[in-house]
């Protein structure tokens, strides 16, 4: 079992963690995080998913997207806004200690399934869930934060969430908006980045002090 603290608060600029959550507005979330769920690369946040169906299967909650996303493009690993920002304890009204956010099965047992204690559905081995240690209480991440305790239409993944479970899915003015605002972002650095490699290559040709060269004009 993997249990690991949350996000490093210390890459997160200009905001404390709490106020990120549920990851709106999306314009003031980090543009690139550190997930101890995926040590090995940093996370990138994208607009839309790059992959060829234009949507992606979230290793949190196993359930699609097709918004925004913290992503590693090198390893194929993608998550919600809301997943990747989850706290990493939380208390809820259905068991009286607080839970732990994990990142895989507690069970040790390969061939033993665990059944989330909100919804009585199987959580799947690679699903997050929060989780008490002590009393063996888990529930999936959706569980845990629906009242009604519906993980997905399907908690062992592959469908779409439902509307309110990852509501950054759901276009709406205000969303659009802020898409446009974080293209019209990336293309100003892009844009800036080009500037900066174009006037260094300007410096270095004005430092150049190698032979000169005079044109030869021939009169016939």
């Amino acid at each position: 079992m993997q249990s690991l603290p949350g996000p490093d608060l210390r890459a997160l600029p200009r905001l404390p963690f709490v106020q990120l959550l549920p990851a709106r507005p999306l314009h003031r979330c980090p543009r690139s995080l550190d997930h101890p769920s995926h040590p090995a690369h940093p996370l990138t946040l994208l607009p839309t998913p790059t992959y060829p169906t234009r949507s992606f299967t979230c290793n949190a909650c196993a359930l699609h997207g097709k918004a925004y996303s913290f992503s590693c493009a090198r390893c194929e690993f993608d998550l919600h806004l809301q997943c990747a920002l989850m706290p990493s304890t939380k208390l809820v009204k259905n068991h009286p200690h607080q839970l732990q956010l994990i990142f895989d099965s507690p069970c040790r047992d390969e061939s033993t399934e665990f059944e989330c204690n909100i919804c009585m559905k199987i959580v799947n081995k690679d699903q997050w869930l929060f989780y008490c240690g002590a009393c063996d209480f888990g529930a999936h991440l959706g569980c845990t934060t629906d009242p009604k305790g519906r993980p997905g239409k399907d908690s062992r993944g592959g469908e779409e969430d439902e509307a309110g479970e990852n509501d950054e899915e759901a276009e709406d003015p205000r969303q659009e908006s802020e898409r446009r605002i974080f293209e019209a972002e990336r293309k100003l650095r892009e844009q800036r980045n080009a500037h900066m490699l174009m006037l260094q290559a300007l410096d270095n040709a004005a430092d150049y002090v190698g032979p000169s060269y005079t044109r030869k004009y021939y009169h016939y």
